[in-house]
C-alpha cells in the first residue's frame, strides 16, 4: 500500500497536451438556418453551423487523475467580439483518455471570422505520484492561478479561420497539463496553458475524430445509443449500424436504460456521432440493481493471499459511476467467482487472455462488483482490462511500417507506468486496427531514438512460473509525445 502524503516537487517530465474539437453537426440545427445567438457581426439572428464538441487528452503523465471545470469556451472573432461555445460549466477527466477525445457538448457556432479563442476554468484537482518519494499524493483542493475564482487562457490562431454555414468546424484546444499544474510551491495551482487549432471538420484526419465515451444509457433503440456522460453530465447520442461492434455477447436489444457502457466512437462528416464499438460495464446489467459499485482507474498496489494469488488491489478511480467519486481510492476483493475479461477492441489489437496475473501497480482496469460501504471497498463481480499510454522513445529497430509492427520502447522513468510497475521497458506489438498519429506521414520509420513517443493501448505483463519478464503493449495507437 502507497503512502498517502503531500511532497512539493519542482516540476512535470513529459508535459502534454489536452484536445478539445468543436465540429458542426448537420442532424443536430438545420444548416442555412437562423440561430438565436449573437454572432461576429453583433445579430442576434446569424446563420450558424451546429457545433460538436469533443474533450481530448495527451495527460500529465504522472497524473491519477486530473480533473478541471471548464466555466466558458469563448471563440473570438475578427471584430473583437466573443461568441459564447459552451453553454453551461463541465468538469472533465483528463487522465484515462492518452490522446483521444471524449464528447462534451451539443451546440452551433455563428458563421464568420474568428481568430482565436478563450477557455476559463474554475476549479480543478489532481491526483499524482510523486516521482521524487514515488507516493500517491492527493490534492482534492487545487488553487487557480493569481488566486482569484476563475482563470482564464487565450489563443490567437496563426490565420483567421473563416466559419460558413455549410461547413461543420473542428476546433483543437490544447491544454499543457505539465505547464497548467504548478506543484514548486506548498499549495498546488492551475493557471491553464493552451494553444489551439482550427479547421474544416471534413478535412480532420480517423484520428483527430476517434472519441471515447463513458456513462448511463438513457435511451437505446436498434439505431442509437444516448448516455449521460459520467464526468460532465453531458447527455450524448451516438448512431448504431450494422458495422458497431458489441462485446460481450450483447446486442441493442439486450442493453436497457440505466445500463453502464464505454463507447468508442467517431464523429461523421455530418458532425454526428456514430458508435464503432459499444462495450456493457456488466454484460447491460442494469446500473443499482445487480451491482452498486463499478469504475475505472490505475492500479496502485496489490495483495496476494497466503498461496501467492491476487487477493485484492487498490486503485485510484477516473472514472466512478456514483457522481463526485473520480480521483478516489477504492480497495477490490477478488475472489475465484471474480470474472477477468477484455474487449473486442484488445483483441484486435493482440490480447488473447486476461486474468489475476495482470493486476498488478501500474495497470488500468475497469471493475463491477457490490459495496458496503459507499464504495470504498468493493468486492468484484468483473474486472475488464483497461487502456493507457506509455511515453519514451525507440528502443530498438522497428520491425515493420505494415502491420504487425513491433518494436521496443525505452520507458521514461518519469512517468506513471514506470513509476508504479517498476518497469524499464516494453515490447510494443501493434494489432490490425494500430493508427498512427498526424506526425508519422509514412509510418514508424520516421521515428528515431531520440524521439519522445506515446504508445496508446493494452498493457500486460509476461508472467512464466510466477516470475515477471517483461512488459507488453498491444497497441492501438502510437504518436508523438509533444
Amino acid at each position: 500500500m502507497l503512502t498517502l502524503t503531500k511532497q512539493s516537487w519542482r516540476a512535470l517530465a513529459a508535459p502534454l497536451a489536452l484536445g478539445v474539437v468543436f465540429a458542426a453537426g448537420a442532424g443536430l440545427v438545420a444548416c442555412g438556418g437562423n440561430n438565436s445567438m449573437s454572432g461576429p457581426g453583433g445579430s442576434t439572428t446569424t446563420a450558424s453551423a451546429p457545433l460538436v464538441t469533443n474533450v481530448g487528452d495527451a495527460p500529465m503523465t504522472t497524473a491519477l487523475s486530473a480533473q478541471v471545470t471548464v466555466s466558458a469556451v469563448d471563440a473570438l472573432t475578427s471584430s473583437g467580439q466573443s461568441v459564447a461555445i459552451l453553454p453551461a460549466p463541465r468538469t472533465i477527466e483528463l487522465g484515462p483518455l492518452g490522446g483521444v477525445r471524449e464528447p462534451l457538448e451539443l451546440n452551433s457556432l455563428a458563421a464568420g471570422t474568428y481568430t482565436g479563442v478563450q477557455v476559463t476554468v474554475t476549479a480543478a484537482k489532481l491526483v499524482y505520484v510523486d516521482p521524487s518519494t514515488n507516493q500517491v499524493v492527493f490534492d482534492t483542493n487545487v488553487a487557480l492561478g493569481g488566486g482569484g475564482s476563475s482563470a482564464s487562457a487565450s489563443y490567437t490562431f496563426s490565420n483567421p479561420v473563416t466559419v460558413s454555414q455549410n461547413a461543420g468546424v473542428d476546433l483543437r484546444l490544447d491544454f499543457n497539463l505539465g505547464q497548467s499544474f504548478d506543484l514548486s510551491g506548498s499549495t498546488v495551482t492551475f493557471t491553464p496553458v493552451i494553444t489551439a487549432a482550427m479547421g474544416d471538420i471534413d478535412k480532420g484526419t480517423p484520428d483527430d475524430l476517434d472519441v471515447r465515451a463513458a456513462g448511463i444509457v438513457t435511451a437505446i433503440s436498434s439505431s442509437s445509443v444516448t448516455l449521460t456522460m459520467f464526468d460532465s453530465g453531458a447527455s450524448i447520442t451516438f448512431a448504431i449500424n450494422n458495422e458497431t461492434d458489441f462485446d460481450d455477447n450483447t446486442t441493442a436489444a439486450s442493453i436497457s436504460t440505466g445500463a453502464v457502457v464505454y463507447v468508442r466512437g467517431s464523429v461523421q462528416s455530418d458532425g454526428t456521432y456514430l458508435a464503432k464499438e459499444i462495450d456493457p460495464a456488466d454484460a447491460g446489467s442494469k446500473f443499482g440493481t445487480q451491482f452498486n459499485a463499478a469504475g475505472a482507474g490505475r492500479v496502485i498496489a496489490v495483495t496476494d493471499n497466503s498461496s501467492g494469488q491476487l487477493s485484492s488491489f487498490q486503485l485510484v478511480t477516473y472514472t466512478n459511476f456514483a457522481a463526485g467519486e473520480i480521483g478516489r481510492e477504492v480497495t477490490v476483493n477478488v475472489s475465484s467467482t471474480t470474472n477477468y475479461w477484455f474487449s473486442n477492441w484488445a483483441g484486435k489489437a493482440g490480447v488473447t487472455a486476461f486474468d489475476a496475473t495482470q493486476i498488478f501497480p501500474g495497470q488500468t482496469v475497469a471493475y463491477v462488483g457490490n459495496s458496503s460501504d459507499g464504495g470504498v471497498t468493493v468486492s468484484a463481480l468483473s474486472v475488464r482490462l483497461g487502456q493507457q499510454t506509455l511515453y519514451g522513445t525507440l528502443g530498438s529497430t522497428v520491425s515493420s511500417d505494415t502491420e504487425p509492427v513491433t518494436f521496443t520502447l525505452q520507458l521514461n522513468p518519469m512517468t506513471l507506468f514506470p513509476l508504479l510497475s517498476g518497469a524499464a521497458d516494453v515490447t510494443v506489438t501493434g494489432g490490425t486496427d494500430m493508427r498512427f498519429g498526424d506526425s508519422f506521414e509514412s509510418g514508424i520509420s520516421e521515428v528515431t531514438h531520440s524521439d519522445a513517443i506515446g504508445i496508446h493501448g493494452f498493457v500486460e505483463q509476461d508472467v512464466s512460473g510466477g516470475v515477471v519478464s517483461g512488459y507488453t503493449e498491444y497497441s492501438t495507437r502510437l504518436g508523438m509525445d509533444h
